[in-house]
C-alpha cells in the first residue's frame, strides 16, 4: 500500500491543501486546492469559527474529490511568534525494566510541561538525546533496561491562536509525528545542534 499525505498550510491570506502520495520516492499530487482565508490576521487567528469553516470546507471538497476520508494532515505554520526551548524530562522505572514506548511517550509529554506564556501552545517535541543505565543514545532506546529514562528535547512552541495540545494528543498521533514547518526555528536548531550535543547549556531554557 502506497504512502498517503495531507498537508495543510494556513496562512493570512489563504489556505492551502495538498494530498499526495509517495510513489518509488515520488510524489505524486491526488489533491490541490487554495482558498481565501478569513479569521487570521498577521498570523495571529482572530475569529477561530470563520477559519474552522474554511477548513472543514476545503477539506470535504478534498473527501469528494477522492471518494475518501482525511482523518489527519500534517500542519504548516507561521513562524510568527515560534519559539524554541531546551528542555528535559525523567521517567523512573522498576529495578532495570525494559524501556518501552508508552515510557518514552510519557517522557516527551513530561518535557513538554515548563514555565511558559499563557498564549504559547507547544507544537512539536524533538528529542536530541536518551539517557539511562544502557549510557547515551540519539535514538530511542526500545528495549534496553534501565532504572529510570532521562529525555534532553527541543521544544518549538507558536504564539498564534488555539492548537491541538501536545498533551493532549492520543499516543498514536505523536508516534505518526506531526510535520511541524517552522523553517526560521529549524534553522535555528541546525546553527547550536553541534553545541547542544557537545553538552553546552547556551540555548536559551
Amino acid at each position: 500500500m502506497n504512502e498517503v499525505y495531507a498537508v495543510l498550510d494556513i496562512g493570512s491570506a489563504s489556505i492551502e491543501l495538498l494530498v499526495g502520495e509517495i510513489i518509488n520516492s515520488n510524489l505524486h499530487v491526488l489533491f490541490s486546492k487554495k482558498v481565501p482565508s478569513h479569521g487570521v490576521k498577521k498570523g495571529i487567528i482572530e475569529n477561530e469559527g470563520l477559519l474552522v469553516n474554511d477548513i472543514k470546507a476545503v477539506v470535504q471538497e478534498a473527501n469528494e474529490f477522492l471518494d475518501g476520508e482525511i482523518k489527519a494532515v500534517g500542519l504548516t505554520i507561521p513562524t510568527i511568534r515560534s519559539k524554541l526551548y531546551q528542555s528535559n524530562s525523567s521517567v523512573s522505572l522498576s529495578d532495570h525494566d525494559k524501556i518501552s514506548k508508552d515510557d518514552i511517550v510519557k517522557g516527551l509529554k513530561l518535557s513538554a510541561k515548563f514555565k511558559k506564556s499563557h498564549d504559547e501552545e507547544v507544537v512539536c517535541v524533538i528529542p536530541v538525546r536518551f539517557n539511562g543505565d544502557f549510557g547515551m543514545s540519539q535514538v530511542p532506546p526500545i528495549g534496553e533496561a534501565s532504572r529510570n529514562l532521562i529525555i534532553d528535547t527541543l521544544i518549538i512552541t507558536a504564539g498564534f491562536g488555539k492548537l491541538s495540545l501536545f498533551e493532549d494528543m492520543q499516543e498514536d498521533t505523536i508516534v505518526d509525528m506531526i510535520s511541524v514547518n517552522t523553517t526560521s526555528v529549524l534553522r535555528i536548531i541546525k546553527h547550536f545542534y553541534g553545541a547542544y550535543t557537545a553538552g553546552s547549556h547556551s540555548i536559551r531554557q
